[in-house]
């Protein structure tokens, strides 16, 4: 009875721990990709899109904004055919309109379709795999399989989708929706200049794409160069800055001057032709040192440095990226920040019927 008892027991606890693991596999975590793309005659998504350009410097506003667009945009699935390789793909309509007061205008026909697990979107006739099946958190797949353009950038970003969450709450405005794929399909970054190139995409089960956001901005720094012998229109040595250690920028960021004390301060602190030292490796040396010593301790203003080759090849020239007081944040935002928002979505026969 004794065996029998325990071989109960441990067919008792085994069925249940297949029975988590089951249930853990099939939670929020793992979805079919397809389900958040439905692939139906006369589905149809409209979207809000608003397009920002930001550049302080011919900016008067303090976010920066120097222009904004904003335009409609709708997403109709028509009538499958065959493309003529033997897979059956749908019509993709888009149309567009400034707003809600002007009729739709046919813009482009791309096309879609589920095919080897795959929902691929043809994009200008570029097949790109948006969502994939099985589809589950952190999964990357290459969306370019299908061209030429490669999972990885001449640079060696890393340029695969990656499932960010499967499952989960989404919301913006007004709009709350309970079971999403969201989606990275851009993410490069510099993390010390904080330049970046981001899209992110979300999903929404039995709906499709409801939201996406693409940003492209780039931080532009003041720029110290050592083949420079004077440093005209420097920052910090405007009146209101030169004779303070310690700089106060617009966001309340405290940042060390780090010509303070230079005279003039227009002099360059790492001029090749004037650093002390006799040769090339003491030159490269003292001019490092300096870095160092505004990038580290208290209220640094150094960001980043590179090295780069003169115009002659024989020397190398550095290039010190610093604070600019000029700017609220230290630095000159640029680039652009588009948003997509879903407005309605459903069947429909053909705008305007």
């Amino acid at each position: 009875m004794t065996v029998i008892r325990q071989l109960s027991l441990f067919i008792f606890f085994l069925v249940v721990l297949l029975s988590c693991s089951q249930n853990d596999f099939q939670g929020p975590n793992f979805s079919d990709g397809s389900q958040y793309y439905p692939i139906e005659e006369g589905w149809y998504i409209t979207y809000e899109i608003d397009s920002i350009l930001i550049d302080q410097d011919s900016s008067d506003r303090d976010d920066g904004i120097i222009y904004e667009n904003s335009i409609q945009l709708m997403e109709r699935i028509d009538k499958p055919y065959e493309d003529g390789f033997g897979h059956t793909n749908h019509r993709l309509q888009r149309y567009k309109r400034s707003d809600e007061n002007q009729e739709w205008v046919l813009d482009s026909v791309w096309a879609v379709t589920y095919r080897d697990n795959n929902i691929i979107r043809y994009e200008n006739g570029i097949p790109y795999i948006k969502l994939v099946n099985p589809i589950y958190d952190r999964l990357q797949w290459d969306q370019n399989a299908f061209n030429n353009q490669g999972s990885t950038s001449p640079s060696g970003f890393d340029l695969r989708y990656t499932a960010k969450s499967i499952g989960r709450f989404f919301a913006f405005d007004d709009k709350n929706f309970t079971n999403t794929a969201q989606i990275t399909e851009i993410d490069i970054e510099n993390e010390v200049t904080k330049s970046e190139e981001k899209k992110n995409v979300v999903y929404a089960k039995d709906i499709g794409k409801v939201y996406s956001e693409y940003r492209d901005v780039k931080r532009k720094y003041y720029e110290l160069r050592s083949d420079d012998a004077e440093l005209l229109g420097n920052p910090y040595c405007q009146a209101e800055n030169i004779n303070k250690e310690v700089i106060t920028l617009g966001n309340g960021q405290r940042v060390r001057n780090p010509f303070f004390g230079n005279d003039p301060c227009e002099a360059n602190p790492i001029y090749y032709e004037t650093i002390e030292g006799d040769t090339d490796e003491e030159k490269q040396a003292n001019i490092e040192a300096w870095i160092a010593s505004n990038e580290s301790g208290s209220n640094p203003s150094v960001i980043d440095w590179e090295t780069q080759t003169s115009q002659t090849g024989d020397t190398k020239v550095y290039v010190v990226f610093i604070l600019d007081p000029t700017y609220y944040n230290g630095f000159n935002e640029i680039g652009t920040v588009i948003e997509e928002k879903v407005i309605e979505y459903g069947i429909l026969v053909q705008p305007g019927e």
